[in-house]
């Protein structure tokens, strides 16, 4: 995020004046985000979704689409319509988000929009900045948008959206980085420490840590990688594969399916070395994998079963004292994750009395969330100390000039204009899994049974011989929704 011109950072010198912003901002299209929650506006959405109703894409959200969050909100439209079977409209949702996402990122000076929107974070909150998306949510997006290609059997395409979603890993280091520094600078500029402010935030947070520390950060995960190793086979790129299968490994080291295909590709590589010490790093015997599922004349084929799992948790508020540089304490808004929840429960595949396979967890989005927000505090402090000092003076000022009156007034903006920021992806799964077999040639009537929720399903698919069937199940509530193809 970059920093405002010092000449732009310009105080309310009244009452008036932080009477007429306030009517300025209320009256403008950015009134809904600024001063009601994200997350009511787009709860009802995903309770439909978990009830297994049908949302109306063309007026879903839409008055979001020109807002500065239109970023946001094309995500949301793109995995809504995703759930529900609209790959047209999901890749056409993506392909907008993605679209604004470059054209913030190539944007090489302040606008007069951005600047305008920087003094009003200052004068509000947060949420009066543009959402330019979190690392972990641009990753997905071409992740997800790879796996709308695929279920369009193109797997050109998916390859082009996984080595995007490959270098936004990348890029989202880079960034943080960015922030970080800016961060310091501003409170250098500033004459203020945020490290006293940061403490008393991450102490707030201190229930988040034990879900920040499932993830080494908050940039990379094991499903994008994954899934560009399944598109990298599909092109007959074993390197490629091998690669991304040996970073996935890397993020979630105990999930046996990676161990397996990071083996059976090193031995269809000839990495003899690699694989002796990938056997003694895992500790499991060799991959029961055919080397050449595609090799004419087998009766078997390959399942590969992805499980996405509910919907991510949602933001909630928590006001934290933050002590001025002038002295004083003022409590300021701040996201945080409240919730507590269970660890994965994995989903067994069945076809009759027989086990076929028991998912293993392969991305935990609430953690890459949880990640991200605490990565974000050193940023998030700095400009909350700011505004507090802008409201500050502007309090004093309108006491000075108007009185008791002009007091009440710029405390009640104060306290009305104070909230926290609780823009995220929230139709993202919680978590996703993943499953891989090999089966007989022939048709298959599969049970799906998750162990926590005692919740299934059923469904038919059809296993060729020598090639690779990928099922992909979304559970949103109690309902399942299942897509396959077969390459």
């Amino acid at each position: 995020m970059r920093k405002c011109p010092a000449s732009t950072l310009k105080y309310p010198r009244s009452a008036l004046q932080v009477f007429l912003v306030a009517v300025a901002i209320l009256t403008s299209g950015c009134a809904t985000t600024i001063f009601t929650p994200y997350t009511g506006r787009i709860t009802p959405v995903i309770e439909q979704l978990k009830a297994d109703r049908k949302v109306d894409l063309s007026r879903c959200l839409v008055s979001g689409n020109k807002s500065i969050d239109s970023i946001l909100y094309g995500m949301e439209l793109g995995r809504i319509a995703q759930i529900q079977g609209d790959v047209d409209f999901s890749v056409k949702s993506y392909e907008c988000a993605m679209q604004a996402i470059r054209a913030a990122d190539e944007k090489a000076t302040i606008s007069a929009t951005n600047a305008l929107s920087h003094v009003s974070a200052i004068l509000t909150n947060d949420n009066a900045l543009p959402y330019r998306g979190e690392g972990y949510e641009r990753v997905l997006l071409h992740n997800f948008q790879a796996m709308n290609y695929l279920f369009r059997n193109d797997i050109e395409g998916a390859g082009v959206e996984i080595r995007r979603a490959n270098r936004e890993q990348d890029e989202a280091l880079r960034r943080h980085e960015e922030e970080l520094e800016e961060a310091r600078a501003e409170a250098e500029k500033n004459h203020f420490s945020s490290s006293e402010g940061a403490g008393r935030v991450y102490a707030s947070y201190g229930a988040m840590d034990e879900i920040a520390g499932k993830v080494k950060n908050s940039f990379q995960n094991a499903y994008s990688f994954y899934v560009s190793g399944v598109v990298y086979e599909l092109l007959k790129q074993p390197n490629d594969a091998y690669i991304d299968y040996k970073k996935a490994l890397e993020i979630r080291p105990d999930n046996s399916y990676l161990q397996e295909d990071v083996m059976r590709l090193a031995r269809v590589l000839g990495m003899d070395e690699e694989l002796d010490k990938l056997k003694k790093a895992v500790d499991v015997p060799d991959a029961t994998w055919n080397d050449d599922t595609s090799s004419p004349g087998m009766e078997t084929g390959e399942l590969l079963l992805f499980f996405e799992e509910d919907f991510v948790p949602q933001k909630e508020e928590v006001k934290i004292p933050i002590p001025l540089p002038s002295g004083g304490i003022v409590a300021v808004a701040f996201p945080f994750y409240g919730q507590r929840w269970p660890d994965a429960s994995p989903m067994w595949v069945m076809e009759g009395s027989d086990t076929i396979g028991v998912t293993e967890p392969l991305c935990d989005a609430r953690a890459l969330a949880v990640k991200a927000l605490k990565e974000k505090v050193p940023a998030m402090v700095t400009r909350q100390i700011i505004r507090a000092v802008a409201k500050g003076i502007a309090a004093k000022k309108s006491k000075d000039k108007f009185g008791s009156l002009g007091e009440l007034s710029s405390l009640l903006y104060n306290y009305i204009s104070e909230n926290a920021d609780l823009r995220s992806w929230n139709t993202l799964p919680a978590e996703v899994q993943v499953m891989r077999a090999s089966l007989p040639a022939g048709k298959h009537s599969l049970s799906l049974e998750q162990e926590r929720t005692a919740m299934f399903h059923d469904i038919e698919i059809n296993i060729k011989s020598g090639a690779k069937t990928i099922v992909r199940v979304i559970r949103a509530g109690n309902t399942f929704k299942t897509t396959e193809i077969t390459f």
